[in-house]
């Protein structure tokens, strides 16, 4: 700024420095209070950190989404997201986030904004439903796990440790793709597909 470093991010090659990064950004409370995600169904692919309901924010500072790269601030991501908080925050908060999500680029268009912050996805209900998913399986698995660790008198252990991580990936990749699993009713265009239906926005029109 005016010719003055102000800050310098040097590229983040591996694990412990992208949690250095989103804490560096974020704030060490929110690493503390994430959960990391990442799960693939077909040629989508969605990874990054969601807060806790705990960790809800009067404000929406901390929605960090991605596109191929590019950031975003699309409605119909955070939509997805939003909806997966549903009944776990108040109306007048917001969820923080930091949330990469990967497919092929012919499966979107980015000039659909003039400032590129909003994109067109062909399959907009598909993406919307497995942003949905995955954000909202893994929220309902942290309070499962934290419920019977009060249960059972156990201390938490931290959203960083890789044995539970491991787990808790594996679990989520099964319990999103059983949910997006395409059932076909004899319709021949992938656009015909049911997939998750807890929805009530999409950006194109639903299919009856």
């Amino acid at each position: 700024h005016n010719g003055k470093m102000i800050r310098q991010y040097r590229a983040a090659l591996e694990k412990k420095q992208y949690i250095k990064r989103v804490a560096a950004i974020c704030g060490q409370k929110f690493v503390e209070s994430s959960i990391e995600i990442e799960c693939k169904h077909d040629n989508l692919h969605l990874w990054g950190w969601i807060a806790k309901p705990s960790y809800s924010r009067p404000t929406n500072d901390l929605n960090y989404s991605y596109v191929n790269g590019r950031m975003m601030r699309d409605k119909l991501i955070n939509h997805g997201i939003r909806q997966s908080y549903a009944d776990l925050i108040a109306s007048d908060s917001h969820p923080a986030f930091v949330l990469f999500l990967e497919l092929d680029h012919k499966e979107v268009d980015v000039n659909v904004h003039p400032a590129k912050h909003e994109v067109r996805f062909h399959q907009g209900r598909y993406v919307h439903d497995f942003i949905f998913s995955v954000c909202h399986q893994a929220l309902q698995q942290s309070m499962a796990e934290e419920f019977a660790q009060q249960d059972a008198f156990v201390e938490p252990q931290p959203a960083h440790v890789e044995t539970s991580q491991t787990n808790s990936a594996e679990q989520l990749q099964a319990s999103v793709h059983q949910q997006l699993t395409p059932s076909y009713t004899g319709a021949s265009s992938s656009a015909e597909r049911d997939y998750v239906k807890p929805l009530s926005y999409v950006s194109e029109p639903a299919h009856q």
